[in-house]
């Protein structure tokens, strides 16, 4: 009789995963990001200042994949805002060019990921300057899946750059980023 049970309640299940509909273009994938009960988006916010993440599926990696692009990484974006603007925007000179070189080259130094109690640095990132045209200050992190292969969650750290902002500790389950990869198959670019 257990098994039987088991049997149904493993279809019923499948049936519920498979039923759901993909996400097809950026408009629907946009919004299905921003659901925070999806568990691919989450944000901390003190006075002035918003740090936020979010996981990018391997499908939007791949559209703009190169040749050193390795796609047996997981993919965040760490978005800053400072007042609602680009925080570089709100800088003063001697800030500015700390919050730039920092940034631009020591990420690794304000950025870990912890998985089953080991915490190790990320992969890699890559800041995109904005030079003011948006109010965010975008950094694109990658972090290797064997750092994260053990467990059902890992933890994303974040250290204050400078804006006098606490240190903020992102966690995510697997199963939210694989559902979303599971999702997005048969996403399509929009050029």
């Amino acid at each position: 009789m257990k098994v039987l049970v088991i049997c149904v309640f493993s279809l019923i299940l499948f049936s519920l995963i498979s039923c759901q509909p993909k996400i097809r273009n950026e408009q629907e994938l946009y919004s299905y990001i921003q659901n925070g009960k999806n568990g691919v988006l989450y944000s901390y916010s003190n006075e002035n200042s918003k740090v936020s993440i979010t996981y990018l599926p391997k499908r939007i990696i791949s559209f703009n994949k190169d040749k050193n692009t390795d796609l047996n990484h997981r993919f965040f974006r760490l978005i800053y805002q400072k007042m609602g603007k680009d925080v570089l925007s709100t800088a003063d000179q001697d800030s500015y060019y700390v919050l730039l070189n920092r940034l631009s080259f020591k990420m690794e130094d304000y950025l870990s990921v912890k998985s089953d109690g080991k915490e190790e640095k990320i992969s890699s990132y890559q800041y995109f300057p904005t030079y003011g045209m948006t109010n965010n200050t975008e950094v694109v992190i990658s972090i290797d899946e064997r750092k994260i292969s053990h467990g059902k969650e890992f933890i994303i750290k974040v250290k204050d750059i400078g804006l006098n902002c606490p240190d903020y500790e992102f966690t995510f389950t697997k199963n939210a980023l694989d559902r979303l990869e599971n999702l997005t198959t048969q996403l399509k670019r929009h050029d």
